[in-house]
């Protein structure tokens, strides 16, 4: 029987439970890796069938310039990779793996979770994307404490894409985001059509791990 992250027994479920158990102003965001590490886990590498692709989950450090602050040095970004083999080898020698990013999970601990927060993490998801991926496609989840949102990473087709703020706290003044990560089709991006006004992320509307 397929089971899920929030099925009883599972490694995601318990470590959703210990992050939710933490409560909203807890400090130390590992805790959220280590949940959504579960998750990955569970869908990517225990339920997919083998075939020509695998897939591994990996906790990788900041990627880029040189690091503004010490804590960037850390391994903090957990990235589900798709690996597969090309020109299998004869005789015994090794084959050639290809390795390609298919999601990035950046990931802040349950105090961030406000307007100002959640566009500090999609800043610095987008700074580190600019630099790991400037031509490629890929997802990207954004997490804090419990709640997360999902965006598509589209340095190409994003380029002309409008603007992305986010609703602030008192809900009329907006964060300016420095990059668009093209997000579209999601319940907590609000799309105005036909209108000059960018396109805003409520973070209220944000998912829960806390189904």
């Amino acid at each position: 029987m397929a089971t899920h992250f929030w099925t009883q027994g599972t490694a995601s479920h318990s470590k959703i439970a210990v992050l939710g158990n933490l409560g909203p102003n807890y400090a130390q965001e590992d805790v959220v890796c280590h949940a959504w590490t579960a998750i990955l886990v569970e869908y990517f590498v225990r339920l997919l069938p083998l075939g020509p692709h695998s897939y591994s989950i990996d906790t990788q450090a900041y990627r880029g310039p040189n690091a503004s602050q010490p804590n960037q040095h850390k391994p903090d970004v957990v990235v589900v990779k798709m690996q597969t083999t090309v020109n299998p080898a004869a005789g015994g020698a090794p084959p050639r793996t290809v390795s390609r990013d298919i999601l990035w999970v950046e990931c802040k601990a349950p105090n961030h979770d406000t307007p100002s927060g959640w566009k500090d993490l999609i800043e610095e998801a987008s700074d580190r994307l600019v630099d790991a991926h400037p031509n490629r496609m890929l997802f990207l989840i954004v997490g804090i404490g419990l709640k997360w949102m999902i965006f598509k990473w589209d340095p190409i087709g994003g380029a002309n894409a409008s603007p992305l703020q986010v609703l602030a706290d008192d809900r009329a003044l907006r964060h300016q985001l420095r990059y668009n990560p093209n997000i579209r089709g999601q319940s907590h991006v609000v799309a105005w059509a036909n209108s000059p006004v960018p396109d805003m992320i409520d973070t209220t509307l944000a998912y829960s791990l806390d189904y």
